[in-house]
């Protein structure tokens, strides 16, 4: 878990949302990022004809108020994976208004845990802790129930969240995840989210065995992950 990350991220949806409601006219944030100073700044606001709006300098540096600081360089390479981060200088990224952040980074690890490529566990949890937290519902960790003994292909859901919990390891207070799911504004990202809690699922029935001293391998039941 990186809580510089989990706020880097929040952040962002909290300056677009601000620019949302207070520029609807705008279209686009242009932010710069500094990597020797891990600085984000927004540099200006763009209209649908993609042309520079007039905006007062304090009306500019209050959205940067808005931003982390610092802002942790793994918000940018979980949200916008083509930015070059290796450069010198400064990056500049050109960011929706209607792009939440948070979606951003859950769509992109969903694609590489689905393209088979390796995935950091942080990078994962940071991922479902940051949809559920945009969602308002429980994000201190999820319980699983396996569903599936044993998967016919990779892409198969095993574990399937049944109950999320406000603190780790599941503790705290509970939510139904057929409650929960029911925030979200479409099955795509449901759907995402479940194939991120359920790769935590089999990580941690792998690592359980790993644990074991025994030669025979433990099937789990359930799962209780924690973000």
């Amino acid at each position: 878990m990186s809580l510089n990350v989990r706020m880097g991220v929040s952040s962002f949806d909290a300056m677009l949302s601000f620019v949302r409601i207070n520029h609807p006219e705008a279209e686009t944030v242009i932010v710069s990022w500094d990597r020797k100073h891990r600085s984000a700044a927004v540099m200006g606001l763009l209209g649908i004809d993609g042309q520079l709006l007039d905006q007062r300098p304090d009306a500019v540096a209050l959205l940067t108020s808005l931003l982390a600081s610092p802002m942790h360089p793994d918000v940018l390479r979980l949200a916008y994976p083509d930015a070059d981060l290796l450069l010198s200088g400064q990056v500049s990224l050109s960011i929706p208004v209607d792009e939440p952040t948070w979606a951003r980074v859950l769509d992109n690890v969903e694609l590489r845990i689905q393209a088979g490529l390796r995935v950091a566990t942080d990078d994962i949890e940071d991922a479902a802790w940051a949809t559920l937290e945009a969602a308002g519902l429980p994000n201190g960790s999820v319980t699983l129930e396996r569903r599936v003994m044993f998967p016919e292909l990779p892409d198969d859901i095993v574990f399937e969240p049944v109950w999320l919990s406000t603190q780790q390891q599941g503790a705290g207070e509970h939510l139904a995840w057929v409650d929960g799911t029911k925030t979200f504004p479409t099955q795509e990202i449901t759907r995402a989210l479940m194939v991120l809690l359920n790769e935590l699922a089999v990580r941690h029935e792998r690592e359980t065995n790993m644990a074991e001293t025994s030669n025979g391998k433990l099937v789990l039941t359930s799962a209780v992950v924690s973000l």
